[in-house]
């Protein structure tokens, strides 16, 4: 027999761009009660307070985080310490540490967590901090089950990075695409400009892309 209680699910990361439209997602759906992992409640959307269960604490709280992973089956893991200094990789580690440990005390069935992409050999500091993450989640597979999802740069209206390249656009006079290898860039003292007057006004952001094979501005509609 199907049991009728809906499902508990957490969100950390939940005033975060895809922690919101996960959010909205989810109690749109209407399978499961939504319980969202806050540092400071005041963050959450007004539209959604009323319809979500919202905990105040931190994976560095002990006490915060077992309360708020409570009845809960499925965990997503949506947070990063890169804003909390140069010292965010052993934070980001600790996090996760304490975020798994927490949730196989509490029984909880999954931890869905969001990555990026790229090798540990080559990786940047800020993507090798994410792969570390998603090791420290996955490290307990005969405990709890960790879904690790990879993905590039995604940008959506709202984001922080389409909020950047639009105000690019409508400021700054003209654009200097990296056009070339960087060798041919270094021996170049003349970089192809491209006037933002000149984009024909029915593109729209996130539209403009830099080639550089080409060098030079490409762009597609959205």
């Amino acid at each position: 027999m199907t049991d009728p209680t809906p499902k508990t699910v957490l969100i950390t990361g939940a005033t975060g761009y895809i922690g919101r439209r996960l959010t909205h997602r989810l109690l749109d759906a209407g399978d499961c009660r939504v319980r969202l992992l806050v540092r400071n409640r005041n963050k959450v959307q007004v539209a959604i307070a009323g319809r979500v269960d919202v905990r105040e604490g931190s994976t560095f709280d002990a006490a915060s985080l077992a309360a708020a992973l409570d009845g809960v089956d499925c965990a997503f893991y949506l947070i990063h310490s890169m804003g909390e200094g140069e010292d965010y990789r052993r934070l980001d580690r600790e996090s996760a540490e304490n975020f798994r440990r927490a949730c196989i005390a509490a029984g909880v069935r999954r931890i869905v967590y969001l990555g990026g992409l790229g090798r540990k050999e080559s990786a940047s500091t800020h993507l090798l901090s994410r792969i570390e993450t998603g090791e420290v989640l996955s490290a307990e597979p005969d405990k709890i089950q960790t879904i690790w999802l990879r993905a590039g740069v995604i940008i959506g209206f709202g984001s922080a990075s389409f909020e950047i390249i639009r105000n690019l656009a409508q400021k700054l006079p003209l654009l200097i695409p990296p056009g070339g290898s960087a060798p041919e860039r270094s021996r170049s003292r003349s970089p192809t400009c491209c006037p933002t007057s000149s984009i024909p006004p029915t593109w729209r952001l996130p539209a403009i892309w830099w080639s550089t094979s080409a060098g030079r501005p490409s762009a597609s509609r959205t």
